[in-house]
């Protein structure tokens, strides 16, 4: 998550950005920057832990990981695929299935 909250924090402000990267470096070592953020969320192993992470944290991770591959594969970053159509169906598939279990089911037809 660590890395998702440094690409959310690119759209806020630059203060954002440098907090979001000491947390990073706190975690995991001080060799990571925001270009290692991307890098990693973009390519295999952002599918990765976006694919395993808990249900709460997919549909959150998935965004990151496109805003990433977007990042990446517009500044050269890595060599990765813009976000595909399959991509952007994940995304929205789960969202779909996130808002079905936010909504309260209702006992009676009528009540519609």
């Amino acid at each position: 998550m660590s890395c998702a909250n440094v690409v959310l924090a690119l759209q806020e402000n630059e203060q954002a950005v440098l907090e979001a990267v000491e947390e990073l470096k706190q975690q995991h070592g001080r060799m990571w920057s925001w270009t290692t953020a991307v890098q990693l969320l973009s390519g295999r192993r952002g599918e990765f832990a976006s694919d395993c992470a808990p249900p709460e944290a997919q549909e959150r991770l998935l965004w990151c990981r496109m805003v990433a591959k977007m990042l990446a594969e517009s500044r050269r970053m890595a060599t990765v695929n813009p976000p595909s159509q399959e991509d952007f169906c994940r995304v929205r598939a789960l969202v779909n299935e996130m808002q079905q279990v936010a909504l309260p089911a209702s006992d009676n037809a009528s009540d519609v």
